[in-house]
């Protein structure tokens, strides 16, 4: 498996628990909204960071007209780990309601742009050859054992 494919089969699983999310958070306790937090702060801080080091920095390595790009991706990573930071302060439902819907709406338009600009950049950049060898390093972290 490469890499792009491991990362999008992420995205799906993500979109599909933020789905849930959109649907149920309503009437929610601000318990039950700190408990989404730690939630989302699990999975998305892991794929952040798979991210980063499985997609952006082999990038840079290959040099090239990268950076902008690079950079403007990394700085949405941390725009989605203090919203999870807001959500996991916040100290009302409505209010930990309203973060919720943001964090997701800006996760959403993060991946959006991934799949349309980066995935498709690493494609023509990184080759297959690589690709593929970042997918196993991604099953190995994710402790996957993925058939070649």
């Amino acid at each position: 498996m490469n890499i792009i494919d491991a990362l999008l089969g992420e995205h799906a699983a993500l979109l599909t628990v933020f789905d849930h999310l959109q649907k149920f958070h309503q009437g929610w306790t601000i318990a039950q909204h700190l408990e989404a937090s730690s939630l989302l702060e699990a999975l998305l801080a892991q794929h952040a960071m798979l991210e980063d080091e499985l997609i952006f920095d082999p990038l840079l390595a290959k040099g090239g007209r990268f950076g902008e790009t690079l950079d403007v991706m990394r700085v949405e990573h941390e725009e989605l780990r203090c919203l999870v930071a807001d959500l996991k302060h916040a100290e009302t439902a409505p209010d930990a309601g309203r973060v919720l819907r943001r964090l997701i709406d800006v996760t959403r338009e993060h991946f959006a742009v991934e799949e349309r600009v980066l995935f498709q950049m690493a494609a023509q950049k990184l080759g297959e050859r690589r690709l593929q060898a970042l997918g196993a390093e991604w099953a190995l972290r994710r402790h996957l054992s993925i058939a070649s």
